[in-house]
């Protein structure tokens, strides 16, 4: 058996619709995702989950999401995780994204996604094995915040379908 690893898989914060005249990818956060980014990273610390490796889409809200969760869950020692900021992430479906993974992940053991919808949902049902009741809740909703944890064993370049087990499902409407 290879080394346990962790991955998180994090959708967006609520971002912001006040202004209709900026772009899909320029769209920040609303105060709402900003309290649920913070309280998802509070969650994070709390468990012990500190990435690695966060891979993220450019996008304002997720940048604005990863940094908040980030700033939130950072370590005692001053350490923060690689950032790699990938415009594929944008647009992705779930088997783009786990292939991100698989390619990106390296040496790391614990890594964090941050993307978009139906994307981040594609793929934590692709990896999932088992019909266990994280899944049912993802497949019935993956909201703005929401963060799976899935672990597995093995390299990153191993992580495929069926291959990894959802831990848990959390959503901010759980956490505020």
């Amino acid at each position: 058996m290879g080394e346990t690893r962790t991955l998180l898989l994090l959708r967006h914060a609520k971002s912001s619709w006040d202004d209709t005249a900026v772009e899909d990818f320029d769209r920040g956060l609303a105060p709402r995702g900003e309290r649920a980014a913070a309280a998802v990273g509070v969650w994070l610390r709390q468990q012990g989950l500190r990435p690695d490796l966060a891979l993220c889409s450019p996008a304002e809200r997720t940048a604005r999401t990863l940094a908040i969760v980030l700033d939130q869950c950072a370590r005692g020692d001053g350490s923060t995780p690689a950032i790699r900021y990938d415009r594929e992430l944008y647009h992705a479906d779930g088997e783009q994204i786990a292939e991100r993974i698989a390619e990106g992940g390296g040496a790391h053991r614990c890594v964090l996604v941050v993307g978009h919808h139906p994307g981040l949902a594609e793929t934590a049902l692709r990896l999932a094995r088992g019909p266990r009741l994280p899944r049912a809740r993802i497949e019935e909703k993956f909201p703005t915040g929401g963060l799976a944890r899935l672990c597995f064993e093995g390299a990153w370049h191993e992580l495929g379908p069926g291959t990894a087990d959802i831990e848990s499902f959390i959503v901010p409407k759980e956490l505020m």
